[in-house]
């Protein structure tokens, strides 16, 4: 999974997902482009992000520079292994999303995500705590969020927006 940034008036932003309700798993939430790993055609799970990437919206990999990888996970609700890295593109870009697997695409400001009146935890229907974010009422929650969450904190700790 590869979760994009890019600066836009020199804000930097996540660019997330709307997925279509005609995939097979995760109709209509917000996330971040990613998929299966395929060995025969991919050689590492960072190929596999930036191929899949380069499927559902169309950012070539060539534009992609891999920043770092995060915590890899498995996802809450279908059990799948997820290894999410950090890459950063031009803005703008002319994106080629996959009618079939994206509905929308999403451009968050990193601002918006860290602002607190706009996330939460809360306990989930199956008594985990969970991480949401609103944006204008689209909501990132599950392993995306938790995906989110991770890379707000290392910016914190950081000190990458200061």
């Amino acid at each position: 999974m590869l979760a994009p940034l890019f600066v836009h008036n020199g804000e930097p932003h996540l660019l997330f997902t709307k997925r279509s309700y005609e995939v097979e798993h995760y109709k209509g939430h917000i996330s971040f482009p990613g998929g299966a790993y395929h060995p025969a055609e991919d050689g590492s799970l960072l190929l596999t992000a930036l191929r899949e990437t380069e499927e559902e919206i169309g950012l070539k990999p060539k534009h992609v520079e891999v920043v770092g990888e995060l915590d890899s996970l498995i996802s809450m609700s279908g059990g799948f292994f997820i290894a999410p890295f950090v890459g950063v593109f031009p803005h703008p870009y002319p994106f080629q999303p996959s009618p079939v697997e994206v509905a929308e695409l999403i451009e968050v400001p990193l601002s918006h995500l860290m602002d607190q009146r706009f996330s939460w935890e809360e306990r989930r229907p199956d008594g985990r705590m969970g991480w949401f974010f609103n944006y204008y009422g689209q909501v990132v929650w599950g392993s995306t969020a938790v995906i989110v969450r991770q890379l707000l904190d290392i910016i914190q700790e950081e000190g990458l927006l200061e």
